[in-house]
């Protein structure tokens, strides 16, 4: 059976007067995945999530969030949904269970119990009488994500939850989006991070100036040509060579370094030797996320 859609769009596009800040953005995010939404700072990440969210009418195109079309007059489907866009709206003065239970008013259905359960389930239940401004960063980020997860939302949509982090801080949020997916949460998670979302998303849309440029598994956007290194004196002459072969591309050079792919590094040295640009080392790596963002992103 196939896996259900619970949050699309369709040709999104949201213009301000001659600035095209999202340019034909469609995207498709399935039940109980860890959905990244990676591009560079000002790409239209932020301006997407606020249509998403029903907080921004867009120019053209369509948002469904469970089937059901989001407008800005048209958002009740998004009680099923829970977000943190930015810092997390904490009162530093209370604790994290008063945290809490400041938003459950908002909720009169919640049975009391929801307020322990949820600590527990972003791991703050030891620290839940501790005020919220002796948190370390990390435990703050847990905290804005236990207030969106208080309603139990099927959907919990994230905007750059590590930013600002030190690695133990970035880990702790790791290890919680994988314990909330395997409950069956779905999680749309936007950063500029490579590094974080190759590590806990299952599938990936990367943008660039308004528009999507690649969207796949991790292992469908890594499985592109190895990179072929040369190591070598003479960078001029190898790429000189190089340009005359047949399928190579994307030929780089960085300091004494140069990269290619489309070839084979048997093809590369022999081809060298031949010219007399003898390299110091060839090797081989297989791309990696940074540097096929990198590649879509120029």
């Amino acid at each position: 059976m196939e896996t259900e859609v619970v949050l699309e769009t369709n040709q999104l596009k949201k213009y301000f007067g001659a600035v095209k800040a999202v340019e034909d953005i469609s995207l498709s995010v399935k039940r109980a995945e860890i959905y990244g939404f990676l591009g560079p700072n000002g790409s239209g990440k932020t301006t997407t999530i606020s249509m998403i969210l029903g907080l921004m009418r867009p120019t053209a195109g369509e948002v469904k969030v469970f089937g059901e079309t989001v407008t800005p007059e048209q958002n009740s489907v998004l009680k099923r949904v829970g977000m943190m866009v930015g810092a997390p709206a904490l009162l530093p003065p209370f604790t994290a269970r008063q945290n809490l239970q400041m938003m459950a008013t908002m909720h009169p259905d919640l049975p009391e119990s929801r307020i322990d359960e949820t600590l527990k389930l972003v791991d703050l239940y030891p620290a839940a009488d501790r005020k919220a401004k002796t948190f370390s960063m990390g435990m703050k980020q847990r905290l804005g994500i236990a207030l969106a997860l208080l309603n139990k939302p099927e959907l919990l949509i994230l905007d750059e939850p590590t930013n600002g982090m030190d690695p133990a801080g970035m880990h702790e949020i790791r290890q919680l989006l994988r314990s909330l997916s395997s409950e069956g949460i779905t999680i749309f998670l936007s950063s500029h991070l490579m590094h974080e979302i190759e590590q806990v998303c299952d599938r990936v849309a990367v943008v660039q100036k308004g528009s999507m440029v690649a969207q796949g598994t991790i292992a469908e956007l890594l499985s592109g040509d190895p990179i072929v290194s040369i190591h070598t004196n003479d960078t001029t002459g190898t790429v000189k060579v190089l340009e005359k072969l047949e399928n190579a591309r994307s030929i780089e050079t960085k300091e004494r370094f140069v990269y290619v792919q489309g070839i084979a590094s048997s093809q590369v040295i022999e081809a060298l030797v031949q010219e007399h640009v003898v390299p110091e080392e060839v090797s081989v790596t297989r791309p990696d996320l940074e540097s096929v963002f990198l590649s879509l992103t120029k």
